[in-house]
């Protein structure tokens, strides 16, 4: 049985390319200028996070496809990492920008607001982020256990019984 957590990371993924697209953020000057921008319009090193959450999906499902999900979880955790950092970055930039570099307005004329498509790219990377996390961790416990069992050694393949007989396979000889 596969841990449950780690198809967050596929879920954040999607959710963060399908929020790129969306209504980002809100700036506006004064009562009269509004402008809302959109990850496309952000433009610049903003564009990788677009890679970034395709590279989550195409670890994950790499991974899911050797039977090795579990171990997805490093690649993911650094990906998501990577991608929160320009999220946050590209962030911060904006709303300093919008307070600072017009001559004649007092920075209180100035606002900046973080729309649905932010704050569902912000939660979309933290959910992968997460998943990866816990996913990989009770994955990986999990293969500790099942090769740390009690009375087996190595090179025994016991068949439920320490020490005994490995299993045959039903009907066969």
């Amino acid at each position: 049985m596969r841990p449950k957590a780690i198809f967050l990371s596929p879920a954040g993924a999607a959710l963060t390319l399908v929020s790129f697209f969306l209504p980002w953020a809100k700036v506006s000057c004064d009562p009269v200028v509004h402008r809302t921008v959109t990850g496309p319009s952000l433009g610049g090193l903003f564009w990788l996070v677009v890679p970034l959450g395709v590279g989550i999906l195409l670890s994950f499902f790499y991974f899911l496809r050797r039977l090795a999900v579990g171990r997805s979880g490093p690649f993911i955790v650094a990906i998501s990492a990577a991608a929160l950092a320009i999220v946050v970055a590209k962030c911060l930039m904006l709303a300093d920008s919008a307070t600072s570099g017009v001559s004649g307005k007092a920075a209180s004329a100035f606002s900046f607001r973080l729309q649905f498509g932010g704050v569902a790219m912000f939660g979309g990377l933290v959910i992968s982020l997460v998943g990866a996390i816990l996913g990989g961790f009770r994955a990986a416990s999990r293969c500790r256990q099942d090769n740390e069992s009690p009375g087996r050694t190595h090179g025994e393949s016991g068949g439920g019984v320490p020490g005994g007989p490995p299993r045959r396979s039903p009907g066969g000889s």
